[in-house]
């Protein structure tokens, strides 16, 4: 009975991943077709039930792979590219939303092109967390000649992962560019669990050690 609802479910992860797959690879060719623009929102609509059913799916399936093997070690990492690609539509579908304007329809105008800044990318890792807000905040948070809608462009695309997901649900636009940084710095400033996390390496590291022995 197990096997069987392991493969149920397995079926129904990578039927919901391949929808949203198919959203993100519909975005990539939005940039050369914009006729495709309809049909890419279209999909977008539905994307975050598909979130949340994935994310129901994939607890499910740990439990299960659990429950037949005490010692398996949960693996969230397909979560963490679904919820990544989640993220990725969600911000590209906000620019695509068409903006209120009084008269005839007008075509808005695109985002200057922002010049590229070697910042690094943060994925998640609480450990990593210092170098990127250290980074970050010296070279966009502090700088007064960017606006806000420039530092949210900066800021989500130096996003992967979990990271990520911290702001799926919020719109990466100007006026929520606050919102985002202080949801990273509430999740990631956390001096607890960032000690945790250097005792968990350092004892990783002594096992490894010893083992060689």
């Amino acid at each position: 009975m197990t096997d069987v609802k392991l493969k149920l479910l397995t079926a129904k992860s990578e039927n919901l991943f391949g929808k949203v797959q198919s959203t993100y690879d519909l975005l990539k060719k939005l940039s050369v077709d914009k006729t495709l623009k309809p049909s890419f929102l279209s999909k977008v609509s539905s994307i975050d039930s598909y979130h949340q059913e994935y994310k129901e799916v994939i607890n499910q399936l740990e439990e299960l792979r659990v429950f037949e093997n005490e010692d398996y070690i949960p693996d969230y990492s397909k979560l963490d590219a679904f919820e990544e690609l989640v993220g990725i539509i969600k911000y590209n579908a906000k620019k695509c939303e068409p903006t209120s304007s009084s008269g005839s329809d007008k075509v808005s105008p695109e985002l200057p092109k922002l010049p590229p800044l070697d910042l690094p990318y943060f994925d998640g890792n609480i450990q990593r967390w210092s170098l990127f807000s250290e980074t970050f905040t010296s070279l966009i948070h502090t700088n007064k000649s960017l606006s806000d809608d420039q530092k949210i462009h900066y800021l989500v695309s130096r996003l992967k992962g979990s990271a990520l997901s911290v702001c799926s649900g919020i719109p990466a636009v100007g006026s929520n560019y606050q919102t985002i940084w202080q949801a990273l710095k509430d999740r990631y400033e956390d001096k607890r669990a960032m000690a945790g996390s250097y005792m968990d390496s350092i004892l990783d590291f002594k096992h490894i050690k010893n083992g060689k022995h």
